[in-house]
């Protein structure tokens, strides 16, 4: 298994620092610096023969595979962002002004528009399905956040400790 994940271009609702969950709202148009680090990213992969090409159903994943020279993708529900419920389109403070220290301590307690426990399954489903391939992903903060503590832990509780910035490349091996 080796996924190679860039969370999504930057949103108005990223710049705003609003949780934007499953609301489908598209990315900003990219600017110099945006620009020059998609470049940086696209060296590192440019000789790997990607086995899938993944996006979630939300524009804002198929818009920075666009951006990224990649038309031809697949959709991939397991990858959704996480639902955040009654927080989409509210500050991460005001979530964790309700949610609390469970966010960053066993997020798997959570129930937000979906619970945690789910979307660890779906983490669990899609790691389960892609185990042998060699796989580009453009996804999400809480998405590539979770495959990351899968990876490192096998399960999603702290995965919120970490912190995963917008057009940003992580390797999983």
């Amino acid at each position: 298994m080796s996924f190679y994940i860039i969370r999504h271009l930057p949103t108005p609702w990223n710049l705003e620092k609003k949780l934007q969950g499953t609301k489908d709202i598209s990315i900003t148009p990219p600017d110099t610096n945006t620009l020059n680090k998609i470049k940086q990213n696209l060296k590192v992969f440019e000789s790997i023969d990607f086995d899938h090409v993944l996006v979630s159903q939300l524009k804002r994943t198929r818009e920075t595979a666009k951006q990224y020279g990649y038309s031809t993708v697949e959709e991939e529900p397991l990858i959704n962002e996480l639902n955040f419920g009654e927080f989409e389109g509210k500050s991460k403070a005001q979530m964790l002004s309700k949610v609390g220290d469970d966010w960053y301590e066993d997020a798997t307690k959570l129930i937000l528009g979906e619970t945690l426990l789910n979307f660890e399954h779906r983490m669990f489903l899609f790691n389960e399905k892609y185990k042998n391939k060699t796989v580009l992903i453009f996804a999400h903060g809480a998405v590539t956040r979770a495959l990351i503590a899968l990876s490192e832990d096998n399960t999603i509780k702290t995965m919120n400790k970490r912190e995963v910035q917008n057009n940003s490349l992580t390797i999983i091996h």
